[in-house]
């Protein structure tokens, strides 16, 4: 019951590396689509993504 009422924990580099975004003019609706790009970009470049030989077959053409 007792970690129940701990704080959650913000790492604080990701903290300083989204102030340092706002800082440069992004908006947080920015900051939110270039994650979500990242993280659709690495689920197709992943070592074990079904898709990987698809996409260097693609680039060989």
């Amino acid at each position: 019951m007792e970690r129940l009422r701990e704080k959650p924990y913000i790492d604080t580099e990701w903290l300083e590396l989204i102030q340092e975004a706002l800082e440069l003019g992004m908006t947080s609706q920015d900051i939110r689509d270039f994650l979500k790009q990242k993280q659709y970009m690495n689920q197709y470049n992943s070592p074990t993504s079904a898709n990987c030989s698809l996409f260097e077959d693609e680039e060989k053409r």
